[in-house]
């Protein structure tokens, strides 16, 4: 990952690639139950063509510089992120003692991550038209704190056609919540 990180650095510093890549990263706000939520969306803007959309949940240390360059790097030519902020506008954990009071705060009050994993997804949605989504393939991922709302998701229902969960925590207040997931496993 930092070598990855590295030669991308490099690439801006010597312009290799900048002549093709448009990288959007553009802030959206919504709210959820009142509470101010600062998703960011990202895509390459020099491709037209019509992408699959992603909601990604970062880690426990949620939305920062870092989760965004990640989701740049994810989305390439072949997808449009929605980075999603869970944990509300007014919450960027600086330490791991924040983020862990951030999570564990989340972990509390499932329902309310899930409406706003939700939220992110609706709001990915909603930007059909003016970013370039094919507005037909939907799916979600997500990092260790991430991956476990990205399950969420999956138990809420949501009509998503992929979740993926890196090391996410895979337990849940609800076993029942299981018969929503709607993605299913193929060969």
């Amino acid at each position: 990952m930092r070598t990855t990180m590295i030669a991308l650095g490099f690439s801006f510093c010597f312009g290799i690639g900048a002549a093709h890549a448009a990288i959007v990263a553009r802030n959206v706000d919504y709210d959820v139950d009142g509470k101010k939520m600062q998703s960011v969306l990202v895509y390459d803007d020099a491709v037209k063509t019509a992408r699959p959309g992603l909601v990604m949940t970062p880690d426990w240390l949620g939305m920062n510089k870092d989760q965004v360059a990640l989701a740049q790097q994810v989305a390439g030519k072949d997808y449009v992120i929605l980075v999603a902020d869970v944990y509300g506008a007014d919450v960027r954990p600086k330490n791991a003692d924040e983020a862990g009071a951030a999570a564990k705060n989340m972990y509390a009050h499932r329902s309310d991550l899930r409406a706003r994993i939700n939220a992110a997804l609706t709001q990915l949605k909603a930007q059909v038209g003016k970013a370039p989504l094919d507005g037909k393939h939907w799916g979600a991922f997500g990092y260790c704190f991430g991956g476990a709302t990205t399950l969420d998701l999956a138990r809420s229902g949501a009509d998503v056609q992929g979740v993926v969960s890196f090391h996410g925590n895979l337990s849940t207040d609800d076993p029942a919540l299981t018969k929503n997931v709607k993605p299913r496993c193929s060969r």
